[in-house]
């Protein structure tokens, strides 16, 4: 009779725990419990490999799977942190042509209103957009002054690139002329 791992076409507890101590399980293993996991392994009976199975797939996942759900650190630190997210630079890019209420930007974009009103909610903290309030309506704007560091910090690479570029059109009039001599 075919244990429940071998229906499921699944290893058995044994078979993870003897993987995963010599490093080719694609697993993440709880090492502190692979002691008990060869005691529970070791059981013949129907039932000891059913908990077995039960608790392999309680304790191993796909490591994949397991990074998809941790938390992140939080975007609200400062103005690179706020921009690195696609959504907020869209809504930074429809500012740009004034004051809007958050449902004109809803409308521009194409997302919901709690999603654009999480996104402001980032970028206003960090400076990058200054609400007002008309009626009961909220009214966004664009504050580029605070972009002031990302600025800052491109204005190097920016440089270093000019620089490069220059040389390279020095270097290549230099080829002309000597083309044009022979």
């Amino acid at each position: 009779m075919a244990t429940q791992a071998e229906q499921t076409n699944e290893p058995s507890w044994a078979e993870i725990v003897r993987h995963a101590e010599h490093g080719e399980s694609p697993y993440a293993i709880d090492f502190a419990r692979a002691d008990s996991a060869k005691l529970m392994a070791s059981q013949s009976s129907a039932v000891g490999e059913a908990r077995a199975g039960c608790r392999a797939k309680a304790l191993h996942m796909p490591i994949s799977e397991y990074i998809g759900g941790v938390a992140r650190a939080s975007t609200t630190s400062d103005v690179f942190n706020a921009i690195a997210d696609a959504h907020r630079r869209e809504i930074l890019d429809t500012l740009i042509d004034g004051e809007k209420p958050v449902g004109a930007i809803v409308d521009d974009l194409s997302m919901s209103q709690p999603q654009v009103s999480k996104h402001l909610r980032v970028l206003s903290e960090v400076g990058l957009v200054r609400c007002r309030a008309e009626g009961r309506r909220r009214l966004y704007r664009l504050e580029p002054a605070h972009l002031r560091p990302f600025r800052d910090w491109l204005a190097k690479y920016e440089r270093t690139l000019n620089e490069r570029l220059d040389r390279m059109d020095a270097y290549l009039k230099e080829l002309q002329q000597q083309g044009d001599l022979q």
